[in-house]
């Protein structure tokens, strides 16, 4: 391709970092800029806090709008605010183009009664979801008859090898952020039934994510030696701590989301434990353990793990080699419909 025809690409991310949004920014040969969080004094409420974070981080949006003369701007939702300039934007520049990266947050309440939010879907290119189900169940919603779908799943990253310094017991790594989607605490009791009915193993659980979100939970869990809380950690060390578990397991209360957990073990080859949402079964229904979400469940879930991890195992090339073909595919429609 001529390079003078190639389309500039702005991709706005209104986080610290955002590997998804540095992945699918790679894909389509975006420009990626982070607009970090204004961080102020802690002696004022949290609400004006997020109030002056989020004005601050409007500023900053609307002027590299007016300052890049892009073809495409990119925004990301949740929040919805970026999309809403972008909208406003359009009014005022009717060849003005954007385009939303929208995650299940987006449709869901407070996100999706923002002002105008509806709006900003209408008069957007595209909108890009991350997973099959919710694009059909989004399609088919009287709100959403003016807006362009397309599914993108996240690429299979390729996970950096670190070695680990000492020794450490066999683990599974339970992976969270301690958010109102993950069901931890039951999660977290599924391990405790594991670990009462076989109280001779030596198998450990280390959980990420800032625990300080639900101290009940941890003052609840940490009696356990073999419930290990990690506390928030950096890319680096949670990918020394993927690569060295015996599997991963990640699990989440929505039904049409597609979790990074499960893409991201698939990528350090880990086999994973998670629950029987619509998006896990169209993807790895047969190929990796899928539960319920209950303790009793999640206990026979990581039991049935032990003893068959490694056919498990076994089942992430062929998961890889479809995934990737599936993406490839959908990434050729989206930009051939965007014409870039």
């Amino acid at each position: 391709m001529n390079k003078s025809n190639v389309k500039k690409i702005l991709y706005i991310s209104w986080t610290d970092f955002n590997w998804h949004a540095y992945l699918l920014a790679n894909s389509i040969g975006a420009e990626l800029i982070f607009i970090k969080r204004f961080r102020l004094n802690k002696i004022l409420p949290k609400i004006v806090n997020v109030i002056i974070d989020y004005l601050y981080k409007s500023i900053k949006t609307i002027f590299l709008i007016t300052k890049n003369k892009n073809d495409l701007f990119v925004f990301e939702n949740p929040p919805p605010i970026g999309a809403v300039i972008g909208y406003f934007y359009k009014k005022i520049k009717m060849n003005f183009k954007y385009l939303i990266d929208a995650h299940n947050g987006a449709f869901e309440k407070p996100m999706i009664s923002f002002p105008f939010i509806f709006k900003a879907f209408s008069n957007t290119e595209a909108v890009i979801v991350h997973n099959n189900p919710l694009r059909e169940k989004l399609i088919n919603k009287r709100e959403f008859k003016d807006c362009k779908f397309f599914t993108l799943n996240d690429p299979i990253p390729n996970i950096p090898y670190y070695q680990y310094i000492g020794k450490t017991k066999d683990y599974l790594l339970v992976v969270t952020t301690f958010h109102g989607d993950e069901p931890i605490e039951t999660v977290l009791g599924g391990i405790k039934v594991f670990l009462l009915n076989n109280p001779d193993s030596d198998l450990e659980f280390h959980v990420t994510g800032n625990y300080r979100k639900n101290l009940k939970v941890y003052e609840e869990y940490k009696i356990f030696d073999k419930i290990k809380f990690l506390g928030f950690v950096d890319q680096k060390e949670y990918h020394k701590e993927l690569q060295h578990c015996l599997g991963v397991i990640t699990y989440s209360v929505r039904d049409d989301v597609q979790q990074f957990a499960t893409i991201e073990a698939i990528g350090a080859f880990k086999p994973f434990i998670s629950n029987r949402n619509t998006t896990n079964l169209h993807l790895f229904d047969n190929k990796m353990i899928l539960t319920n979400i209950s303790p009793s469940e999640i206990s026979e879930g990581i039991k049935k793990f032990l003893s068959e991890k490694e056919n498990y195992k076994a089942n992430i090339p062929l998961l890889r080699d479809n995934l990737t073909l599936k993406r490839k595919a959908d990434l050729e429609k989206l930009i051939s419909y965007l014409h870039i």
